[in-house]
């Protein structure tokens, strides 16, 4: 059976608007409690800051990255909006490359992986490449397949079964909803 001919597709299209993502407010590793909770634009404890798409926290430097993984059958592209740990000069390269909004000059950098993902068992870090295309989009992160298994999983997708069970593990078990006539 082709996805688009699963009900259950089709419901997750009709209900929830397509697939959507899960994302994370800040690195596990953050002490200081949510962004988003807090309801300020940046989240300061310190010399400690998190904002939106950047984090220090003590020598440690984070960049909010997406994650992508295919579903197979589809050109649906489900994301996990994640941070990655990179080196201090490879932040600082990227402030420089984002100010500038000229990306010619840093087009990536070696990065770990700093969030454990619903529907993975990963032990962060996990090492990954950073992957920047243009400045309109964040960047993307790409974890190492001799790393782990969720390499793999970037590279060839993964069924619409498996993506239901990230929901499901990440609190939203959708399949009720999608089963439903």
């Amino acid at each position: 059976m082709r996805l688009e001919d699963d009900i259950r597709w089709q419901r997750l299209h009709e209900v929830f608007g397509g697939v959507f993502d899960i994302g994370f407010d800040h690195p596990d590793a953050w002490p200081h409690g949510s962004r988003r909770a807090s309801g300020l634009d940046v989240l300061k404890e310190g010399e400690d800051k998190l904002g939106t798409d950047l984090c220090q926290l003590g020598p440690l430097r984070y960049i909010r990255c997406a994650l992508p993984l295919p579903i197979l059958g589809s050109e649906a592209v489900f994301g996990y909006g994640v941070w990655a740990e990179v080196a201090p000069d490879d932040f600082t390269a990227y402030l420089t490359a984002w100010d500038a909004e000229d990306y010619s000059e840093f087009s990536g950098a070696a990065a770990a992986l700093a969030n454990a993902l619903p529907g993975w068992n990963i032990a962060t870090p996990v090492a990954a490449k950073m992957r920047v295309t243009s400045p309109e989009v964040r960047p993307a992160l790409w974890v190492d397949p001799a790393a782990h298994p969720i390499g793999a999983a970037q590279q060839r997708g993964i069924s619409f079964d498996v993506l239901l069970d990230i929901y499901a593990e990440a609190g939203s078990d959708l399949r009720p909803q999608l089963e439903q006539p």
